[in-house]
């Protein structure tokens, strides 16, 4: 049951379903469904019986047939994430693990194109929380309205990594003016950030 979806959590930001968190529980629905489809197969006879087991077989076979499919998914990180991705494309998330996959690949330029769209959802999600906040200050519920701008500073802090992940993109291509300018980006929404040290670090090397 919390694992269901009726309830919030994390991984729901990357995915609209939790389907590795349901495989024991669903360990019992199976044994269920394997207990009736045999009550079933004992009451009935003939004709029905042969039906009966025919459907079964053809269920495992559908089955089979959809897990075989579902393994490509898992084949590397570049075809979780695509898949992941393709069903939920404005997940910042997903994006930027794609771009790490593409970085370790050598594909610097898709690399680069995953990181930039996640800068570009994340300083969305900045604006939305910003003009919630606003709305809900202007209706005189400051309470929520903080909440928001909390949200919008958790975004904004958050979008030094993603600039920092342009960045090297850049570098490793050899690209050194544009990742100096994402370092510098990055710095510049770090300041009291335990990750300062690695943003000046890798500007250094840029410069």
């Amino acid at each position: 049951i919390p694992v269901s979806t009726l309830f919030r959590f994390a991984y729901l930001r990357l995915s609209f379903v939790s389907d590795h968190f349901l495989y024991l529980s669903m360990v019992g629905i199976a044994v269920c469904m394997a207990v009736a489809a045999d009550a079933v197969w004992r009451r009935v006879s003939g004709v029905v019986r042969y039906v009966w087991g025919a459907v079964v077989v053809a269920y495992l076979v559908f089955l089979t047939y959809q897990t075989v499919g579902y393994v490509k998914v898992w084949e590397n990180s570049e075809t979780l994430w695509s898949h992941c991705i393709q069903y939920n494309p404005e997940n910042w998330m997903s994006h930027n693990y794609l771009g790490h996959a593409l970085l370790d690949s050598g594909r610097l330029s898709d690399a680069a194109k995953s990181f930039k769209k996640t800068i570009d959802l994340k300083e969305r999600y900045v604006h939305e929380h910003l003009s919630r906040a606003r709305d809900l200050a202007m209706s005189g519920n400051l309470r929520r309205a903080e909440r928001e701008q909390a949200k919008a500073e958790d975004v904004k802090r958050s979008l030094a990594m993603a600039f920092h992940n342009l960045g090297n993109a850049y570098l490793y291509a050899a690209m050194t003016l544009e990742a100096k300018e994402q370092y510098e980006k990055a710095v510049h929404l770090s300041a009291n950030s335990p990750n300062l040290v690695k943003y000046l670090t890798n500007l250094g090397v840029a410069c």
